[in-house]
């Protein structure tokens, strides 16, 4: 049994077909993911005990406690930053969920409390 040129012509064509579909399926759900994480998503961060004297402050994040210090800023993940931070019109220091932006600014998202 011969196969023709137009056989094998046609499964390749569907062999392709095949291949470009899965591949935009697999694009279209990273794209999701990422579009979500990037833009929806928000960590669960809770102050647990803090120490304004020494700059100390145990934060829940996502269940677990970490220690941050009054210098230093802890990555939570995609982009999202918890830190000290001072309010200069109102004269407040604070603890502080921050939101990275691309352009290398960070916008306070959420305030977890004030001095």
């Amino acid at each position: 049994m011969q196969i023709s040129i137009k056989d094998k012509a046609l499964r390749a064509k569907q062999l392709f077909t095949d291949v470009g579909t899965i591949a935009t399926a697999i694009a279209a759900i990273g794209t999701a993911y990422f579009l979500y994480m990037n833009n929806v998503w928000k960590p669960s961060v809770s102050l647990v005990s803090l120490d304004w004297d020494n700059g100390m402050a145990v934060v829940s994040i996502g269940g677990s406690n970490v220690t941050i210090y009054k210098n230093e800023k802890y990555n939570c993940g995609w982009g999202w930053d918890v830190e000290f931070g001072i309010d200069y019109q109102a004269n407040l220091q604070r603890v502080q969920l921050v939101k990275n932006l691309s352009n290398g600014a960070s916008v306070v998202n959420q305030v977890l409390t004030t001095k």
